[in-house]
Formats: structure tokens, sequence, C-alpha cells
């Protein structure tokens, strides 16, 4: 199954679990995801900076990911998708 959360009270805060068959599964899929994280980072150039703010965990069956965006980091989210954006 899927669940999450959204907040938007001050920034952004982020939460999405999947539950897999097993807590096996689970770990698998967060040891897979680590390094193709950490590959993309290197690939965003100065938005890398938010990829060390994700969280993912596992809980038994559970795998969680997290991600708190403050309002600065949203700035310079917008700042650098502004070109791509028409300058928006």
């Amino acid at each position: 199954g899927v669940y999450g959360s959204i907040g938007l009270a001050e920034g952004l805060d982020f939460n999405l679990g999947l539950t897999y068959a097993d807590a096996k599964t689970a770990e698998e899929t967060l040891n897979m995801a680590k390094p193709m994280i950490a590959m993309g980072k290197g690939q965003l150039g100065p938005a890398g900076s938010i990829v060390d703010k994700l969280a993912l965990a596992t809980s038994g069956a559970d795998l969680t990911v997290g991600l708190n965006l403050t309002t600065a980091d949203i700035d310079m989210l917008k700042g650098l998708a502004g070109p791509m954006l028409g300058g928006m």
C-alpha cells in the first residue's frame, strides 16, 4: 500500500510511505535507492543540496520517504527553475 501527507504551513513537508510484502523487500528497496539518489544529486547542480534533506528509512515492511523544505529552499528552486519556465 501507499500512504502519505503534505504539509504547507511553512515551506513544504512531504511524507510518503510504501508498504511492502515483508521487511526484507523494504530494506532491499532502500538499499537499491540510495546509490541512485546519490548519483542523481550530482546531476542536479545547485539544487542537489535539496537531496540532503531527503530522509529515507524502513520500519518493518514500510519504506518511508520524507522531505522538509523551508521557504528559502523553495525560493532557491523557483530561482533555478525560472529560466526553464520562461522566466517566472
